[in-house]
């Protein structure tokens, strides 16, 4: 068994309140989940108004399809980035498990 743990920061430059910004990361965590059926949730900076922390988590029983399926996150979260800015994105896979 494999893991993929993904974290991502996100900023939202025109964002004026946390209720603005809870429907940016929710619309976004919902399209990601329903798209490649992952684990997500905000995971870090939930007060703050202009940043986001997204965690998300992935098992397959081969590591090329978590990197796959990561590299293609990835791809769909930069070109879905009409409300945000992604600063910053980490990933590991945890083999063997």
């Amino acid at each position: 068994m494999n893991v993929g743990v993904i974290k991502f920061s996100l900023y939202l430059p025109s964002n004026q309140s946390l209720k603005g910004k809870r429907s940016v990361v929710k619309s976004l965590c919902h399209k990601l989940r329903n798209h490649f059926d992952i684990a997500i949730a905000e995971v870090d900076n939930n007060d703050h108004l202009k940043s986001a922390v997204i965690g998300i988590s992935l098992v397959s029983n081969d590591s090329k399809i978590i990197q796959k399926v990561t590299s293609q996150i990835l791809l769909y979260i930069q070109e879905h980035s009409a409300d945000f800015i992604l600063q910053d994105f980490h990933h590991e896979i945890i083999a063997g498990l």
